[in-house]
């Protein structure tokens, strides 16, 4: 049986969130992670990624300064990957920071605890 929670899911579209309620910095790099068809390929960022987080300690409420400079450095690999070498899918990094835009609502909500806005254009 169908709870009132259920049939509101299916008929009513889940809003779109804030950068500050659920979406990270690394919710971006794991994004741009999952668009490779090539999973052995990105293995090293993925590692990459580990070792960074792993140094994130629980109660920081924003990124070290380091942390994201290192983010900055990883995405734009992961980005790089994506362009020039991804086998199956084609896309610019245009392309790839709109679709990363749109998905997490950047425009409004891009503040110093973020890697984005230091990415090199």
């Amino acid at each position: 049986m169908l709870g009132i929670s259920s049939i509101k899911s299916f008929f009513i579209p889940p809003q779109r969130t804030t950068y500050q309620e659920e979406n990270s910095s690394i919710d971006i790099i794991l994004y741009a992670l999952s668009l490779s068809s090539n999973q052995l390929a990105i293995l090293p960022y993925q590692e990459r990624l580990r070792e960074i987080t792993a140094r994130i300690k629980p109660e920081e409420k924003k990124l070290s300064l380091e942390n994201q400079l290192d983010l900055v450095d990883l995405y734009t690999n992961v980005e790089t990957f994506l362009i020039e070498k991804e086998p199956l899918k084609k896309i610019t990094r245009a392309e790839l920071r709109k679709k990363i835009v749109e998905k997490f609502n950047l425009q409004a909500h891009i503040d110093n605890t973020s890697f984005w806005n230091k990415l090199p254009q």
